[in-house]
């Protein structure tokens, strides 16, 4: 779990760097992708 959240700390880093840091949902949604519970595609729909 570590590693996922260093992860979305890395991607909100850059996200916030360009003036749009994540959201909490933004970071929830990430979290589920990157542990497996959801497919990429399933979460953008």
């Amino acid at each position: 779990m570590r590693d996922v959240e260093q992860t979305i700390r890395g991607v909100n880093g850059t996200m916030a760097i360009e003036g749009m840091p994540l959201t909490d949902e933004d970071k929830n949604r990430l979290r589920s992708i990157l542990c497996g519970e959801i497919s990429y595609e399933a979460a953008i729909l």
